[in-house]
């Protein structure tokens, strides 16, 4: 899982290894009108198709 505005996502290994699909890794921040929490992320994990998210 990734955050958005992290400085070091430039630099991951990983983040690198994944080229253009690692913008699908990010997570998004979630609407704090539909949370029970004051702030939170959203992570779409997708398994076993085209466009799957990586896993270490």
């Amino acid at each position: 899982m990734y955050f958005p505005d992290e400085q070091n996502n430039t630099s991951d290994p990983m983040a690198i290894l994944m080229g253009e699909a690692f913008e699908r890794n990010i997570g998004r921040v979630r609407d704090p009108q539909t949370a029970d929490v004051k702030e939170g992320y959203v992570f779409d994990i997708v398994v076993g198709v085209k466009n799957a998210t990586f896993f270490e």
